[in-house]
Protein backbone atom coordinates (compact mmCIF):
# COMPACT_ATOMS: atom_id res chain seq x y z
CA UNK A 1 0.00 0.00 0.00
CA UNK A 2 1.34 3.45 -0.84
CA UNK A 3 2.18 5.98 1.83
CA UNK A 4 -0.61 8.27 0.61
CA UNK A 5 -3.07 5.40 0.78
CA UNK A 6 -2.70 5.11 4.51
CA UNK A 7 -1.01 7.53 6.84
CA UNK A 8 -0.41 10.72 4.94
CA UNK A 9 -3.79 11.78 3.56
CA UNK A 10 -3.80 14.81 5.84
CA UNK A 11 -0.99 16.45 3.89
CA UNK A 12 -2.82 16.77 0.54
CA UNK A 13 -6.05 17.70 2.31
CA UNK A 14 -4.26 20.39 4.28
CA UNK A 15 -2.31 21.64 1.26
CA UNK A 16 -5.42 21.70 -0.95
CA UNK A 17 -7.46 23.62 1.62
CA UNK A 18 -4.67 26.09 2.33
CA UNK A 19 -3.95 26.66 -1.36
CA UNK A 20 -7.60 27.08 -2.32
CA UNK A 21 -8.28 29.28 0.71
CA UNK A 22 -5.41 31.56 -0.18
CA UNK A 23 -6.63 31.82 -3.77
CA UNK A 24 -10.17 32.67 -2.61
CA UNK A 25 -8.75 35.50 -0.47
CA UNK A 26 -6.83 36.86 -3.48
CA UNK A 27 -9.93 36.70 -5.70
CA UNK A 28 -11.32 39.65 -3.76
CA UNK A 29 -8.62 41.92 -5.15
CA UNK A 30 -9.02 43.77 -8.42
CA UNK A 31 -7.05 41.61 -10.82
CA UNK A 32 -6.66 41.45 -14.60
CA UNK A 33 -8.60 38.60 -16.26
CA UNK A 34 -5.37 36.74 -17.06
CA UNK A 35 -4.55 36.46 -13.34
CA UNK A 36 -8.06 35.31 -12.51
CA UNK A 37 -7.72 32.46 -15.01
CA UNK A 38 -4.38 31.42 -13.51
CA UNK A 39 -5.78 31.61 -9.98
CA UNK A 40 -8.82 29.56 -11.00
CA UNK A 41 -6.51 26.82 -12.28
CA UNK A 42 -4.52 26.85 -9.03
CA UNK A 43 -7.73 26.79 -6.99
CA UNK A 44 -9.05 23.85 -9.02
CA UNK A 45 -5.86 21.87 -8.48
CA UNK A 46 -6.01 22.54 -4.73
CA UNK A 47 -9.64 21.47 -4.48
CA UNK A 48 -9.06 18.37 -6.61
CA UNK A 49 -6.11 17.25 -4.50
CA UNK A 50 -8.04 17.79 -1.27
CA UNK A 51 -11.14 16.01 -2.58
CA UNK A 52 -9.30 12.90 -3.78
CA UNK A 53 -7.47 12.58 -0.46
CA UNK A 54 -10.72 13.13 1.46
CA UNK A 55 -12.47 10.42 -0.54
CA UNK A 56 -9.61 8.05 0.24
CA UNK A 57 -9.71 9.02 3.91
CA UNK A 58 -13.42 8.20 4.04
CA UNK A 59 -12.83 4.89 2.26
CA UNK A 60 -10.20 3.98 4.87
CA UNK A 61 -12.36 4.80 7.88
CA UNK A 62 -15.87 3.70 6.93
CA UNK A 63 -16.87 0.03 7.23
CA UNK A 64 -17.53 -1.59 3.85
CA UNK A 65 -21.27 -1.96 4.35
CA UNK A 66 -21.68 1.76 5.04
CA UNK A 67 -19.37 3.27 2.43
CA UNK A 68 -22.13 4.11 -0.06
CA UNK A 69 -24.30 5.71 2.60
CA UNK A 70 -21.47 7.73 4.11
CA UNK A 71 -20.23 8.90 0.72
CA UNK A 72 -23.79 9.96 -0.19
CA UNK A 73 -24.09 11.81 3.13
CA UNK A 74 -20.72 13.49 2.52
CA UNK A 75 -21.84 14.59 -0.95
CA UNK A 76 -25.22 15.79 0.37
CA UNK A 77 -23.47 17.84 3.07
CA UNK A 78 -21.29 19.40 0.38
CA UNK A 79 -24.34 20.27 -1.70
CA UNK A 80 -26.12 21.74 1.32
CA UNK A 81 -22.98 23.75 2.08
CA UNK A 82 -22.97 25.09 -1.47
CA UNK A 83 -26.59 26.20 -1.17
CA UNK A 84 -26.04 27.78 2.23
CA UNK A 85 -22.82 29.39 1.04
CA UNK A 86 -24.55 30.90 -1.98
CA UNK A 87 -27.27 32.34 0.23
CA UNK A 88 -24.85 33.80 2.77
CA UNK A 89 -22.64 35.09 -0.05
CA UNK A 90 -25.54 37.10 -1.39
CA UNK A 91 -25.89 38.92 1.92
CA UNK A 92 -22.12 39.41 2.21
CA UNK A 93 -21.96 40.74 -1.34
CA UNK A 94 -24.41 43.47 -0.32
CA UNK A 95 -21.83 44.60 2.26
CA UNK A 96 -18.95 44.67 -0.24
CA UNK A 97 -18.47 42.64 -3.45
CA UNK A 98 -15.16 41.03 -2.37
CA UNK A 99 -16.35 39.96 1.10
CA UNK A 100 -17.86 36.57 0.09
CA UNK A 101 -14.58 35.52 -1.53
CA UNK A 102 -12.56 36.62 1.48
CA UNK A 103 -14.97 34.82 3.82
CA UNK A 104 -14.67 31.60 1.80
CA UNK A 105 -10.88 31.83 1.83
CA UNK A 106 -10.79 32.44 5.56
CA UNK A 107 -13.13 29.49 6.14
CA UNK A 108 -10.88 27.14 4.13
CA UNK A 109 -7.79 28.34 5.96
CA UNK A 110 -9.53 27.95 9.35
CA UNK A 111 -10.48 24.36 8.51
CA UNK A 112 -6.87 23.69 7.49
CA UNK A 113 -5.64 25.19 10.77
CA UNK A 114 -8.15 23.09 12.75
CA UNK A 115 -6.65 19.99 11.13
CA UNK A 116 -3.36 20.93 12.72
CA UNK A 117 -4.61 22.30 16.03
CA UNK A 118 -7.48 20.06 17.20
CA UNK A 119 -6.15 16.84 18.78
CA UNK A 120 -9.25 14.78 17.88
CA UNK A 121 -8.88 15.68 14.20
CA UNK A 122 -5.14 14.96 14.23
CA UNK A 123 -5.84 11.56 15.81
CA UNK A 124 -8.19 10.63 12.95
CA UNK A 125 -5.29 10.95 10.54
CA UNK A 126 -3.11 8.67 12.66
CA UNK A 127 -5.53 5.76 12.38
CA UNK A 128 -6.84 3.63 9.55
CA UNK A 129 -9.63 1.10 9.16
CA UNK A 130 -8.51 -2.45 8.53
CA UNK A 131 -11.98 -3.65 7.64
CA UNK A 132 -15.29 -4.29 9.38
CA UNK A 133 -15.01 -0.97 11.22
CA UNK A 134 -11.87 -1.97 13.13
CA UNK A 135 -9.59 1.03 13.55
CA UNK A 136 -5.89 0.72 14.33
CA UNK A 137 -3.06 3.19 14.66
CA UNK A 138 -0.90 3.72 11.58
CA UNK A 139 2.03 2.09 13.33
CA UNK A 140 -0.06 -1.11 13.74
CA UNK A 141 -0.85 -0.77 17.44
CA UNK A 142 -4.31 -0.41 18.94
Amino acid sequence: MSRLARGNRWRPILAGLALSGTVYCVYGLRLPPRWIIVLALVEGVGLAVARVATDGFLADHVPRGLQGRIHALFSAAGTAGSLLGATVSGFLYAVEPGVPLLAMGVLYVLVAMAMLAVPAIRQLFRTVSVGHGRIVAIDGSG
